[in-house]
Order: structure tokens, then C-alpha cells, then sequence
């Protein structure tokens, strides 16, 4: 989301809005790497337990 000039917002989603909002979490696997991404899932989970999460591999 960015907040226009006047005052408003835009969002901006190119892929959708379905994982967010189904509250899924994939793999970006060109900007991190696994142990990373596990790390990362973890803590997510303690904050929200019902987030799905597509394993790595």
C-alpha cells in the first residue's frame, strides 16, 4: 500500500490478494534461503497459528 499525494491509498497487488488474505505463506525462493525461510515461518507461527505455510521443498 502507498499513500498517494492527496492523501489517499493505493494498493498494489500484482498476484492477488488470495494468499494474504486466505492467510498462506509461500516460499520466495530467489530472495532467501531455506534455513532462513524456516526461521521466518516459525516466528510467524507463534504470532499467528493459523497461517498455512507452503513447505520449501
Amino acid at each position: 500500500m502507498r499513500k498517494n499525494d492527496n492523501d489517499t491509498w493505493r494498493l498494489y497487488a500484482p498476484f492477488g490478494l488470495n494468499d494474504l488474505l486466505g492467510l498462506i505463506v509461500r516460499p520466495n525462493k530467489v530472495q532467501i534461503i531455506k534455513e532462513i525461510y524456516e526461521k521466518k515461518v516459525l516466528r510467524w507461527k507463534t504470532n499467528w497459528p493459523d497461517l498455512n505455510v507452503i513447505p520449501w521443498n
